[in-house]
């Protein structure tokens, strides 16, 4: 963090230099435009805590750092962080250029990747959602899955409306712990008209499922729900001695049981909410350019390219980064967007 300055009226300080009390108070800051040092401050603060290290504060308070200066803006926020930032344009050349430079740095939801033109009376607007693994994710069949609530910011920012006529429940409910969903959605598209995609997800956590199955074959295995830290504690003396070893692995395969059991239940429960979000994710996933694959792909933002009517480019972008709050998401459906059931 040594290339992260923290600013006083007074001068600039560097992660080694800053006192302790500078940190703290860019530690409590909202600003989105001070977002870099307050997450360093955090951190700087917690490891000299863990170390025993303090530095003292010479300067009055008199000497805060100014809060930063509100930015004139024109057609695009400066964002604190990241290569990409969130835009309204309706030039194409601009427009391509921050495309190829999301596709490089971001996930991609955008009509298209290159544009000619934009249709008379549009504006395109460019949003990021920010992507936390641990708590927007959900891992299904191998891979992870964004959660219901993350699923929802990404559709609003890319301005992806729901058929709540055709988007339902499409099996009868007479299976148990089996679930089929069909999902409609619509966007507007590269010549302003709107166009329809529909995507279909089945959940089945039968007893005879492939996922169920998959999951007792975990538990077996010792891949649910156990460490194998009995085993690891036997030494070569006690590992010829079957009493011990078959009670020691009772108990393993009883809390992997258990563990496998409060997995499948946990699916069961929430049934119907998968299979909607599946469906929904297919949708969402036919405009969605992935720039990278695997266990870290997540790691990366969302980058939501949308059009919508034209409006003032600088009270347009404003939206981007509200001052009540750090998150560049635009809360609900905006005004311009029509947000009626498709016909």
């Amino acid at each position: 963090m040594s290339n992260i300055t923290f600013k006083s009226r007074n001068g600039e300080f560097t992660s080694e230099t800053a006192p302790d009390d500078l940190l703290k108070w860019y530690a409590k800051q909202q600003n989105p435009a001070v977002r870099l040092q307050r997450e360093a401050a955090d951190l700087i603060l917690k490891e000299r805590s863990s170390r025993g290290i303090s530095v003292s504060n010479e300067k009055t308070k008199s000497e805060r750092p100014e809060p930063p200066k509100e930015q004139k803006v024109t057609a695009i926020v400066q964002r604190p962080t990241g290569a990409i930032q969130p835009f309204v344009s309706t030039e194409a050349s601009f427009l391509n250029q921050q495309l190829i430079l999301a596709s490089q740095h971001c996930h991609l939801i955008t009509p298209t990747t290159v544009f000619s033109e934009l249709p008379a009376g549009f504006s395109a607007q460019l949003t990021l959602v920010e992507i936390n693994k641990a708590e927007d994710c959900v891992p299904i069949e191998g891979a992870m899955m964004l959660t219901a609530a993350t699923l929802k910011r990404v559709n609003t920012a890319a301005g992806i409306s729901w058929n709540l006529e055709h988007t339902k429940r499409t099996d009868d409910n007479s299976l148990r712990n089996y679930w089929s969903y069909r999902a409609v959605g619509r966007y507007i598209d590269i010549d302003g008209n709107y166009r329809e995609l529909s995507g279909e997800y089945e959940f089945d956590v039968r007893d005879d499922s492939a996922r169920v199955e998959q999951i007792w074959a975990k538990a077996r295995t010792g891949a649910v729900g156990d460490t194998d830290e009995e085993f690891n504690k036997l030494d070569s003396s006690n590992r010829n001695s079957d009493d011990l070893w078959n009670e020691l692995f009772d108990k393993a395969l009883e809390r992997r049981n258990q563990a496998a059991k409060k997995e499948i239940d946990g699916l069961r429960k929430a049934g119907l909410s998968r299979a909607e979000t599946g469906a929904k994710c297919r949708v969402t996933s036919e405009l969605l350019k992935r720039s990278e694959r695997g266990p870290h792909a997540w790691a990366k933002p969302i980058a939501c390219l949308r059009l919508i009517k034209t409006k003032d480019p600088a009270i347009a972008s404003q939206q981007l980064y509200p001052t009540s709050s750090e998150s560049p998401i635009i809360d609900g459906t905006p005004e311009d967007y029509d947000s009626e059931m498709v016909k």
